[in-house]
């Protein structure tokens, strides 16, 4: 984007009266990278002076390109994403931080496999996500928090008997972060005195995802 930019301010000085030899082609210019104030002194070479006038008109220009460039960052993207799955560890205790091993795809490099826990990596509203399965057959009484820091922002609980088959449970969060502020996920209390979640890659995953949805 910058690359087109300074070729336009090229273009407009061109207009005024062209590069002359130093520079035959625009393009050549820009291909080599000179940077504006090379460009400048090329085009003051052309003119074989100092024009005040001119001076303050591509100062003013400059200051434009600056203040687009900078418009154009703001309204770029956050490449900000994350997605995880699968608890290694499914041996719960209370307060004991939900790690999420197998990461699908991390930008940004948010989120931390060993920890799982994700790191703010720029202030903005975000949404996270969560899905939980539990075995079947057992009658269940579990509870667990999104985190932000210290804080809850979301308590999921289910209390059931699950006869037959094994059921997913999620929950979602959407809050205002600022840079290294964490997020997890932890577990609260559960009534089964052994393994009750379960993990099955192909019917059941226990995921954590989030995503940034406005800067």
């Amino acid at each position: 984007m910058a690359s087109n930019l300074i070729f336009l301010s090229v273009l407009l000085l061109s207009l005024e009266g062209g590069f002359g030899s130093e520079c035959a082609a625009m393009s050549e210019c820009c291909g080599q990278g000179h940077n504006y104030v090379e460009l400048f002194k090329l085009y003051l070479k052309s003119v074989n002076g100092y024009d005040e006038p001119l001076f303050d008109r591509v100062t003013a220009l400059e200051r434009l390109m600056t203040e687009l460039q900078s418009d154009l960052d703001a309204l770029r993207p956050a490449n900000v994403l994350f997605k995880a799955k699968t608890l290694n560890d499914r041996s719960l205790a209370t307060d004991q931080i939900l790690v999420f091993n197998d990461v699908m795809y991390n930008y940004g490099n948010g989120y931390d496999s060993k920890t799982g826990k994700f790191t703010c990596p720029r202030n903005g509203t975000y949404l996270f996500t969560t899905s939980i399965c539990i075995n079947g057959g057992e009658a269940l009484y579990f509870v667990f928090d999104i985190m932000v820091d210290h804080q809850t922002v979301t308590r999921s609980t289910f209390a059931e008997h699950v006869s037959m088959g094994s059921n997913c449970h999620t929950g979602e969060a959407i809050v205002n972060l600022v840079e290294n502020q964490e997020v997890y996920l932890k577990y609260t209390y559960t009534s089964w005195s052994t393994d009750g979640i379960r993990e099955e890659a192909l019917y059941r995953w226990n995921t954590f995802s989030g995503t940034i949805l406005h800067p």
